[in-house]
């Protein structure tokens, strides 16, 4: 409970504009719905997919305001095509990776070409701000940790193995978006 009482105290004196919530999650086109429909009498049930089962990484942030930042798109591919850049949300950032999932250097391009201008831009001058995310050790390279004690800003972790219970983004956002892809409600 100490730990909860301490972060009270830090945010006691941060603006909800100051205040952001960042989350990577992966998306894949087959949503794994395992219902499918069949004449009634079928004694054999094939299941027909026209999609590679491919995936993408969404990393999304957002600060206690309402202010909803561009996303960036990692792909899981060797090279980044510029179809696949059409029609997606203004000012989105997009990527490639052998994973598909963020690395240091794909955390660091998000850092500094969304979330650091996007804080420049709306922040008072001198006012602290607070990110609270995942914390992976990919994401943190000395760059990012130099331009945060640079501009005052703060990088805080949620607990380990406890995201999925007291992250915002994957309990409000996240959550009902994938089970809603499934079929689930």
């Amino acid at each position: 409970m100490s730990s909860f009482n301490n972060i009270r105290e830090v945010l006691s004196d941060v603006e909800d504009v100051n205040l952001y919530n960042y989350d990577e999650t992966n998306i894949h086109d087959d949503p794994g719905v395992k219902k499918v429909v069949v004449p009634c009498r079928a004694k054999r049930v094939e299941r027909v997919q026209n999609h590679s089962r491919t995936s993408m990484s969404l990393m999304v942030c957002e600060s206690a305001n309402g202010d909803l930042l561009p996303p960036m798109v990692v792909y899981k591919a060797q090279n980044l095509y510029e179809n696949w850049k059409i029609g997606g949300p203004a000012e989105t950032v997009y990527a490639s990776s052998s994973s598909g999932w963020f690395d240091m250097n794909l955390f660091e391009e998000w850092f500094f070409h969304i979330l650091l201008p996007h804080i420049e831009r709306t922040r008072a001058p001198n006012a602290a701000t607070i990110v609270v995310g995942d914390n992976p050790a990919s994401h943190f390279s000395p760059n990012v940790i130099a331009a945060c004690k640079e501009k005052q800003m703060y990088m805080t972790p949620f607990p380990a193995n406890a995201t999925h219970l007291m992250q915002p983004l994957d309990v409000a956002v996240f959550g009902p978006m994938k089970r809603k892809w499934r079929g689930d409600s």
